[in-house]
Parts: structure tokens; sequence; C-alpha cells
């Protein structure tokens, strides 16, 4: 069965960080905390974000929230720096609970980043179309034309 402390362990193992209940704010040290809160999520069945925050000396669930947030957002960038550790931590943990497919996961990140993908592109869109109406309003303004906005 794993635990808190199995994963906390491998971790701390993989990484080379001895503990991890240590309140470095280096950037390294920070994703390897977040490749642990990330696996206990995946791997402890009704994880509480509380127990996993305890467990590494955070201030509170909240923390644990935002950082997993975050390295769903990160996982697989350049800019993560604990991709490869997450790899080698979810293929020992799979070995241990088979059940717990890492071919899940991945697919169900692959949809996540997929829908932000779409999302930042929407927003980029939209973007270009903001600035290209402020253009249009400025020089209308510019030359001396009454403009009158309909609300939508």
């Amino acid at each position: 069965m794993i635990t808190y402390k199995t994963i906390r362990e491998l971790v701390e193992a993989k990484s080379g960080y001895p503990n991890l209940k240590d309140s470095s704010r280096h950037r390294e040290f920070a994703d390897v905390k977040k490749v642990y809160q990330k696996l206990c999520r995946v791997f402890i069945n009704g994880a509480s974000l509380q127990r996993i925050a305890g467990e590494i000396n955070l201030v509170n669930h909240a923390t644990v929230l935002s950082n997993i947030k975050r390295f769903d957002e990160l996982y697989g960038t350049e800019s993560f720096t604990a991709n490869c550790l997450y790899r080698d931590c979810l293929e020992i943990l799979n070995e241990i609970a088979p059940e717990k497919s890492a071919d899940y996961f991945f697919m169900v990140n692959a949809v996540k980043n997929e829908q932000i993908k779409e999302l930042y592109e929407e927003n980029y869109r939209l973007k270009l179309k903001n600035k290209e109406l402020t253009t249009q309003l400025q020089t209308e303004i510019a030359k001396g034309k009454e403009v009158i906005f309909e609300v939508v």
C-alpha cells in the first residue's frame, strides 16, 4: 500500500534532497515538493490536502492545491526542473500500484493541456480583436467623429 511516507521517501531518495520538510524556496526544491504533492494526489485514494501539507511543513491545504495546479501547468515544459523526477517516481509507484495506471494520468493531463492551449489561443485572438477595435475607436475620436457605443 502506498502511503504519504512511502512517496516522500521515494521523492527524497530520487531527488537527492534528504528532507522535503525543509523550508527552502529554491526553484529546484520547490519543484521537487510539487512532484511529491502531485504523486500523493494521484496514488493515495482520498488524499487530504491538509495532510499532504502537514507531511512537508507547508502552510495549509490551499498551498497544496495551488502547487498541484502549478505542477499541471508546468509539467513537460523546459522551465519545470523536475520532469525526470516525476517520470521516475511514477514508474516506480506504478510497479507498486499498477491499478493507478500512468497512461490514465498522462491522458488526463494531455486533455487539460489541450484545453488550456485552446483557451490561450482564444484569449490571444480576443486580445488582437480588442487592440484592433481600440485603434479603430481612437482613430474615429481623433477625426473628431462622435462615437456611439452599443452595449451588447
